[in-house]
């Protein structure tokens, strides 16, 4: 989903500005930045600061995990919850690559 808004807000805002520059041969050093780089610019930022902060918090989280001990030797891989764990197995397709 993030990919997808990522792409069409750069293909809505920022495109048509550099065609106009390669069509009009103008020989800017800097170009201007209107809203829509703007908020591209800032789609683009949220997006790998909440990925790099979800991943570092995983990372530092699974090394002292009170509910399975050993967390760390499984990577990212956790299939279910367990009964073990008071959870039971949810599998859907939809679930994994929203």
């Amino acid at each position: 989903y993030h990919i997808f808004l990522i792409s069409f807000s750069f293909l809505l805002f920022a495109l048509p500005r550099w065609l106009n520059v390669i069509n009009e041969n103008s020989n800017l050093l800097f170009l201007t930045i209107g809203y829509g780089d703007f908020l591209v610019h800032h789609v683009i930022a949220l997006d790998l600061y909440t990925t790099t902060l979800i991943l570092v918090k995983d990372d530092l989280d699974a090394h002292g995990s009170k509910l399975l001990s050993d967390k760390k030797n499984f990577r990212y891989s956790f299939p279910c919850h367990g009964p073990e764990r008071g959870g039971f197995v949810i599998f859907r397709l939809g679930t994994y690559f929203i």
